[in-house]
């Protein structure tokens, strides 16, 4: 990219563990953050163009500071993304940081999720589902080449590169991503999305075939249009993944070539030990296998059906965004998070938000707790951007700092009038951004800007 120069590394104050990697320049000076697009593991993702040529988009990843205990984990994402050079993995470009945040740069891929392009699709076949797999086992065979287990495999972490018909399938998010080798133990922590962790990960002790049996699930779902182990509990998920056996409707799977389902079965063996790998699937005769052109078959309903949760979840995350504060929302998280169960029907979750999301089938089970996880992020991450936009708006020399008068003005601008007690800051003579940041409580506090 060479959007900034080395020269900023060296002046790195606030975490020289992470030196070698970041810069300090303002990312604000560099790209233009533009809608929110989703939340991974530990952080938000918006849509970003590069000021110096808008026509260049990018994903970048904003990752609090306050949320990392070390940052371990955060320094192992970005090693594992810079070593990696492949047409079915997400590219990383560069990385900042700032007294608050980690931000990771990244490909943009404007394709839309995997379930979505899917069921938008007017003809879905064995051989589409074929095609779409080849690129997911290159991808995971790739990864564990290079001694690199992903460890949450799902369809939302495959995204199109493009709205092409013939984008390229990309595999994001390695927020959890673990380094494995014969010279490393086994992992140990449960780690993943609960629909398609494997049976050792639950048992606490497995290797990179955990990803095996993710890719499985996921081709059990393209193929049938259903999930091999689903409940409305996690527990109850939980027990089937590890007691109960994969049922096959021959309704669906009768329909289903000889190769696929042998291809389904070898993935979701329980033993992992007998599980087929990655090198070994992608060598399957299902993929060389000749299909013919009238091959239509069942799952696109199923999958549209999917394709609609996802949608829900964007709708419902979107209507809070708009109509709550992130005190709002956070009480409602509280509330889930006392609760045993997280999977709750829709009209309990609109009692407890107090919102009325103008969805006509109120039984529809959702994520609760992983809905409310990702709108707090974004309220937060959307209210830095509020701030910042205003702040700019008023620094009109370009210094990075305005004086009190200019502040007082500013926040009857965000507020409608002066509510907050500047007594912390009676003695400066003008504030910079992280001074402001500081006065909202880096966002929290932040309601909505009066225009």
């Amino acid at each position: 990219m060479g959007a900034c120069t080395a020269k900023f590394r060296h002046h790195l104050r606030e975490d020289h563990s992470l030196a070698e990697y970041t810069f300090t320049m303002d990312i604000k000076k560099v790209y233009n953050m533009q809608e929110y697009c989703g939340s991974g593991h530990y952080g938000t993702v918006t849509r970003a163009t590069l000021i110096a040529d808008p026509s260049q988009q990018f994903a970048i990843k904003k990752i609090s500071k306050d949320f990392i205990r070390n940052t371990d984990h955060l320094r192992r994402e970005v090693e594992i993304l810079s070593a990696l050079h492949h047409p079915n993995i997400i590219k990383i470009y560069e990385t900042y940081q700032d007294l608050k945040y980690f931000y990771i740069v990244m490909q943009y891929c404007g394709g839309g999720t995997l379930l979505s392009r899917i069921s938008s699709a007017s003809r879905y076949s064995e051989k589409s589902a074929a095609i779409i797999l080849d690129q997911m086992i290159r991808a995971v065979m790739y990864l564990h080449s290079k001694g690199i287990c992903h460890r949450d495999i799902k369809p939302e972490n495959f995204l199109f590169s493009s709205e092409k018909p013939n984008a390229k399938l990309k595999l994001i998010d390695f927020g959890v991503s673990q380094k494995f080798g014969k010279w490393m133990k086994n992992m140990k922590e449960m780690i993943g999305t609960i629909y398609y962790v494997a049976p050792e990960v639950i048992q606490g002790n497995y290797d990179e075939k955990c990803d095996n049996w993710s890719i499985g699930v996921i081709m059990y779902l393209l193929l049938c249009g259903s999930l091999p182990f689903n409940a409305k509990s996690e527990d109850l998920i939980i027990h089937r993944i590890l007691h109960s056996e994969i049922h096959y409707d021959y309704k669906i799977w009768g329909k289903i070539s000889p190769e696929g389902r042998d291809l389904v079965q070898r993935l979701l063996t329980k033993s992992s030990e007998c599980r087929i790998s990655m090198e070994e699937a992608y060598k399957h005769p299902w993929f060389f296998k000749n299909y013919g052109e009238n091959d239509n078959f069942s799952p696109l309903d199923n999958l549209q059906d999917y394709a609609y949760k996802e949608e829900l979840v964007v709708k419902i995350t979107n209507h809070m965004l708009n109509t709550l504060n992130y005190k709002e929302i956070k009480a409602a998280a509280d509330d889930i998070d006392k609760l045993s169960q997280h999977f709750l029907c829709l009209q309990v979750f609109e009692n407890i938000v107090c919102c009325s999301f103008q969805i006509s089938d109120k039984t529809i089970m959702i994520n609760a707790k992983k809905i409310l996880r990702g709108a707090l992020s974004a309220k937060q991450h959307l209210n830095e951007e509020k701030l910042w936009k205003v702040f700019n708006s008023f620094d009109v020399t370009n210094s990075g700092r305005l004086y009190m008068d200019e502040i007082k003005k500013m926040i009857s601008m965000i507020e409608g009038k002066n509510k907050h007690d500047l007594k912390e800051f009676s003695k400066r003579v003008s504030l910079n951004f992280e001074d402001v940041m500081k006065l909202y409580d880096q966002g929290k506090l932040l309601h909505d800007i009066v225009n």
